[in-house]
């Protein structure tokens, strides 16, 4: 007979809880949405989720935002340093969920950087007017006398940042102005007065007799750097404080031209000129002063200047001009001043009569700009009057040549050495362009052209070549035809 064992078996409670929406991890249904915002107004950004118990965290790039802890991120009077990527971090206990990134765009109202340049041209010419601005999605819409212009015609660039005028008639003089807008608002640029000057002689670039309607007289197309300047009487007249320089431009631009003035100056004044090759932005220039009687600046005498900026001159590295010459007598008379600009090769004429040639021989020659009048003045008594200034290209002034049937072979006359420039002077037939060539070995069948050619505006022409690092050098002269 036998008795089956009794096993007796424990078990602890288990407990199965169903899984639901109120114990599961955050779930986006709804992501920020990028926007753009004008300046100084409220961005908003909205996240939506489901889940239990959710906890907001927005960040600005990976960074977070202190205080952003609801579904909502609000950004009052917002400006460009809150332009960002901004996601929003969304937690419970069982886990978290990063949002897509939104990006706020905020759009700064149009300013004026740069104001559109008034200009004389002659007719049949092309003229410029530029503006730049700050701020972003701008729209242009140039304006004539207050009417919109639109592309067509001689108009090209009525609603971009230039504005292109070609084959100018006088009835294109006028203002123009620039309106330029967005979303968070608008600025209209100064009035830029356009003068065209409807009768000229070939190869004339600009002119001004300074004849004006009323009297005293507008200063325009004439901006003033420094100095007092006035217009009465058909006359320009400028003066400064004591130790003061005085500076007149006009905005156009040319390259190989040549600007001519009839100047005087008052009794016992300091003295001054025109100017070539000049930019606005600095001062940078080429000058050419008369210094009359008892003048600090060299008692009658006419010096050619490069100045580096509107005070400053200097050349080769010292404070000299690059030329100057001995007036018999500067007196209280008019006188007809020519500056001649072709490259690096300059010449200056006074009273008809060729003084000074030269060619710069640094590294950075200045090629092209605007005219200028310059004075200096040590009291308020030192005056200069100026009266037909007149502007011509050198390209298309007529051609003497025509009328010569038999030129001469140009002769060097001499070579001068010193201070690293050689100055090489040859005859010439006025009108004619000539060519200088250089090379430092004779026995070489190869000659260098020094160029631009130079046109001869006198019976001998004189130039100066750097020789700085040649032991020696090879100069001849040829027609340019």
């Amino acid at each position: 007979m036998y008795m089956d064992a009794a096993f007796t078996a424990t078990f602890d409670d288990v407990t199965v809880t169903p899984i639901s929406s109120s114990n599961s991890a955050p779930v986006i249904t709804a992501q920020p949405a990028s926007r753009t915002n004008n300046a100084g107004t409220t961005a908003t950004f909205i996240v939506g989720a489901s889940g239990a118990s959710l906890a907001y965290q927005w960040q600005k790039g990976t960074a977070p935002i202190n205080g952003a802890t609801s579904s909502t991120l609000t950004l009052p009077s917002v400006s460009d340093p809150d332009v960002a990527g901004y996601r929003a971090i969304v937690s419970n206990p069982f886990g978290s969920v990063t949002s897509a990134v939104a990006t706020l765009t905020v759009v700064d109202p149009p300013a004026i950087l740069t104001q559109p340049a008034s200009q004389t041209n002659n007719a049949g010419a092309t003229a410029t007017f530029t503006v730049s601005a700050s701020g972003n999605f701008l729209t242009y819409q140039w304006r004539k006398n207050g009417a919109n212009l639109a592309n067509g015609g001689n108009v090209s660039g009525a609603t971009a940042p230039s504005l292109s005028l070609a084959s100018l008639a006088v009835g294109d003089s006028g203002t123009y102005t620039v309106a330029i807008t967005n979303s968070a608002g608008s600025a209209t640029s100064t009035p830029a007065i356009l003068t065209v000057i409807s009768t000229n002689p070939p190869g004339q670039l600009f002119a001004d007799d300074f004849t004006r309607p009323a009297d005293p007289g507008a200063l325009t197309p004439w901006i003033a750097q420094s100095g007092i300047w006035n217009i009465s009487g058909g006359v320009l007249s400028g003066t400064a404080n004591g130790q003061g320089y005085g500076n007149l431009y006009i905005t156009n631009a040319w390259s190989s031209y040549s600007v001519q003035a009839q100047v005087r100056f008052s009794a016992g004044a300091y003295g001054g000129g025109i100017s070539g090759d000049l930019n606005p932005s600095g001062g940078t220039r080429y000058a050419a002063w008369i210094f009359p009687e008892g003048s600090s600046g060299g008692s009658n005498t006419l010096a050619l200047f490069k100045f580096k900026n509107w005070k400053n001159y200097s050349y080769t590295n010292a404070t000299v001009p690059m030329s100057r010459v001995n007036l018999a007598a500067v007196g209280t008379n008019w006188h007809t001043l020519l500056l001649s600009l072709s490259g690096p090769q300059l010449s200056v004429s006074l009273d008809g009569a060729h003084t000074i040639t030269t060619t710069d021989a640094e590294a950075a020659p200045y090629t092209g700009g605007s005219v200028g009048i310059d004075l200096r003045a040590l009291s308020r008594s030192d005056t200069m009057f100026v009266d037909n200034v007149v502007v011509n290209s050198i390209g298309a002034a007529p051609a003497l040549a025509v009328l010569i049937t038999d030129v001469p072979a140009p002769v060097i006359e001499g070579v001068a050495v010193g201070n690293n420039v050689a100055v090489i002077t040859w005859t010439a037939v006025p009108g004619q362009t000539y060519r200088l060539q250089t090379k430092d070995n004779l026995a070489s069948p190869d000659w260098n052209d020094v160029l631009p050619d130079i046109l001869a505006s006198d019976s001998k022409v004189t130039v100066t070549n750097n020789i700085a690092g040649a032991p020696q050098r090879f100069y001849r002269v040829m027609l340019a035809r």
